[in-house]
């Protein structure tokens, strides 16, 4: 486990695969209680080296990742609530280093 936050809506859990070559990092939203998973998304591919550096928050439900050697950053909010598949309760968003180009992670 990298990290744990408590918000309002729940606790988030950022943990690694330390795999050599293929690190990836997971954000996993649980309810209070610790009973259900209410969210969950991860940042990595093939091949690749995503090593967490930084995680900032902007107020209660929005924070930002930073990974060593990737410009650029990941966003996040924490919705109020989703639908599976279609509308995440744990939104990502990708932010290139120039802000003039980002992808969307529903």
């Amino acid at each position: 486990m990298l990290h744990q936050f408590e918000t309002t809506a729940g606790f988030l859990l950022v943990t690694d695969y330390d795999c050599p070559f293929e690190e990836s990092v997971n954000f996993v939203l649980i309810s209070k209680d610790l009973r259900k998973v209410l969210g969950e998304r991860s940042v990595g591919a093939m091949y690749g080296t995503f090593l967490l550096e930084s995680v900032t928050w902007n107020d209660e439900r929005h924070f930002a990742a930073t990974f060593m050697g990737i410009e650029g950053r990941w966003d996040f909010r924490i919705r109020d609530w989703s639908l599976p598949v279609i509308f995440p309760r744990l939104k990502m968003r990708y932010v290139a280093a120039t802000d003039k180009a980002s992808v969307n992670f529903s």
